[in-house]
């Protein structure tokens, strides 16, 4: 996204600043190649970290141990800034916050809290994106109305209106629409889930094969989801962790 925005900034500054012209297409040509490399590695990247942390759900919820073989190939294939910082974070706190068994009411659990997280995750991206959409909109026609108001020179108003609509088609091409609906799907959905888990747990006796599958479920609906990045994480971690401590864990959890 960032070398995509790149590209276009470098394609309208031929509009504000005086330079040459002739190597403008290839400078947005190569970024634009960049920025589908990018996304290819990060798809990679992204299929490989979710299937650590599918085996990691499992391993923790279940009991599922993750093999040797599996373990040498995943760190065989990261690259060494990743096993650079594995080696440095050591961390005694859990990931989730359940204290049963590995079993089907871990299971169980770990996916309620994990769903839980990912409702509240994705609507906040959700809100960040319908923000960065509305302002390059009202942005635009501001835009638009001020040049036709104050501007005389039909030039300036031909590039002032190119440049309002390389703007809104920014937006299209960095998927910022389809981001926006891709986190409010995810967001409804965690929630579903999470609303399955919570009522699973009351029932008496807990089925494990209705509990798998309910991981399960959740798993395929974040695979298809957009990535939810880090610093939203760091962001709200403490607040949700404290939130989910002060409402949301099961009392018999804590005994």
């Amino acid at each position: 996204m960032v070398l995509k925005a790149i590209a276009f900034l470098v394609g309208v500054s031929v509009f504000f600043v005086n330079i040459s012209v002739e190597p403008i297409p290839f400078v947005v040509a190569a970024a634009t190649l960049a920025s589908e490399l990018a996304a290819y590695r990060m798809e990679r990247v992204r299929g490989i970290g979710q299937g650590l942390r599918r085996k990691i759900e499992m391993q923790d919820g279940f009991g599922w141990e993750i093999s040797g073989r599996e373990l040498s190939d995943l760190v065989a294939r990261c690259s060494r800034s990743v096993k650079s910082g594995a080696r440095k974070f050591e961390s005694d706190e859990p990931y989730f916050a359940s204290k049963e068994s590995p079993g089907a009411k871990r299971g169980v659990e770990n996916v309620m809290e994990s769903a839980w997280w990912s409702k509240h995750l994705s609507e906040t991206m959700l809100w960040i994106c319908i923000t960065v959409i509305g302002l390059a909109i009202l942005g635009s026609i501001a835009a638009l109305v001020v040049s036709i108001l104050t501007i005389t020179s039909q030039v300036n108003l031909v590039a002032i209106s190119r440049i309002v609509t390389s703007v809104l088609l920014l937006g299209l091409s960095l998927g910022l629409l389809r981001l926006a609906i891709g986190y409010f799907a995810f967001s409804a959905r965690a929630e579903e889930i999470e609303k399955r888990a919570e009522s699973l747990l009351n029932e008496k006796k807990l089925n494990q094969t209705e509990s798998i599958k309910l991981v399960h479920e959740y798993q395929l609906a974040r695979a298809s989801a957009p990535i939810i990045p880090e610093w939203i994480w760091k962001w709200r971690r403490k607040e949700l962790n404290e939130l989910w401590c002060e409402f949301r864990q099961r009392p018999e959890a804590q005994a």
